[in-house]
């Protein structure tokens, strides 16, 4: 993920039309358990890591952005599942053909600007990840402030599919 989508060789390998394969696509081939993603601006690997605790009886372990590998992770136990934190960096070369069993689009602020070019499409990237989720019949929670930013940009979905939290609740024991 560290390769601009801009770059010279990103270019030139998709004009030959060469995949290009993450770190995360390359785990998940051999994943056999579930994953629930995670993404955000802020707030990522606190939940990430929170979900993984709770769901420890179930197989779930914290891997991605968090610090630890996916490829590890299922390297260690393909049977895991996975609370798995991604960056936008991540999200925007992703091939969505295994998509989470859950998502979760925690915080939305003005980041990675040098990298996306515009917040719209820092916003599209991260939404693209509840968008495959939502298509392969999984579940998704968002945050109202997340469902207003989906609405400016005019991103399309059967927003009753959502579960969408109040940003109250999210933060009233803060």
């Amino acid at each position: 993920p560290g390769i601009s989508p801009t770059s010279k060789l990103v270019k030139l390998l998709r004009g030959y039309n060469i995949e290009i394969r993450t770190e995360i696509d390359l785990a998940l081939d051999y994943l056999s358990g579930e994953y629930i993603a995670i993404t955000g601006t802020n707030g990522k690997s606190t939940l990430t890591q929170v979900l993984a605790n709770i769901l420890r009886d179930d197989g779930f372990i914290a891997a991605g952005n968090i610090g630890y590998p996916a490829c590890e992770a299922v390297l260690q136990d393909r049977e895991s599942n996975l609370s798995l934190e991604l960056s936008s960096y991540q999200i925007e070369y992703m091939d969505m053909k295994k998509a989470p069993y859950a998502a979760v689009f925690l915080s939305f602020a003005t980041d990675h600007l040098e990298r996306h070019g515009s917040l719209e499409e820092y916003f599209r990237v991260k939404w693209s990840l509840i968008e495959a989720t939502l298509n392969n019949s999984g579940h998704a929670l968002i945050s109202e402030d997340i469902l207003q930013y989906a609405i400016k940009y005019g991103l399309k979905h059967d927003f009753a599919k959502l579960t969408i939290i109040s940003d109250k609740d999210m933060y009233q024991n803060t």
